[in-house]
C-alpha cells in the first residue's frame, strides 16, 4: 500500500526535507529562478539527485498551493508522510539517553511552530510531542 503524500512549501522547509534521509520525496516543483538561486547557495551537493523535478511558473505554483497566501518561494515538494511514533515508543527507544522534550499546546500559527522547532534544535531538544486539545460539545 502506498503512503499518502502532502505538499511542503517554501525554501527552508523543502531544503530540510531534501536533506532528511528518512523523507521520501515523490517530486519537486520549482521555478527556474528558484533553481538558479538554490544552485548558487548549495554548490557543495546536488539537492535534486534521483528526484523527479518539474519546472513550473510562479502562477502554476500559486495554483498548486491554493489561494491561502502560502509563501512557496518558487519551491514545492510532494512528500510521503513519515512513520509516526508515539511518545511511549520514543522514550523506550531512547531510554539510555537523557531526553529533553518540549510540548506545545494551542499553537495555531505554522510560523510560530517553525520558530519553536528551530529554537528546539538549537537547544538540543530531542523531541516535540504534539499535544492536541479536544473540545466536546453537549448534544441538545
Amino acid at each position: 500500500m502506498k503512503k499518502t503524500t502532502f505538499l511542503i512549501v517554501g525554501k527552508h522547509a523543502v531544503l530540510e526535507a531534501l536533506k532528511n534521509p528518512n523523507r521520501k520525496i515523490e517530486r519537486v516543483f520549482l521555478t527556474e529562478d528558484a533553481q538558479k538561486k538554490l544552485n548558487r547557495e548549495n554548490q557543495s551537493f546536488n539537492l535534486f539527485k534521483k528526484i523527479n523535478v518539474f519546472y513550473k511558473s510562479r502562477k502554476e505554483l500559486d495554483n498548486l498551493c491554493g489561494r491561502d497566501e502560502t509563501a512557496h518561494q518558487g519551491l514545492v515538494a510532494e512528500v510521503e508522510r513519515l512513520e509516526e511514533i508515539n511518545l511511549k515508543e520514543f522514550v523506550k527507544e531512547n531510554k539510555e539517553n537523557n531526553l529533553n522534550l518540549i510540548a506545545l499546546e494551542e499553537v495555531t500559527d505554522p510560523r510560530n511552530i517553525g520558530s519553536i522547532i528551530r529554537s528546539a534544535v538549537a537547544f538540543n531538544i530531542n523531541g516535540m510531542p504534539v499535544v492536541l486539545q479536544c473540545f466536546a460539545a453537549p448534544f441538545s
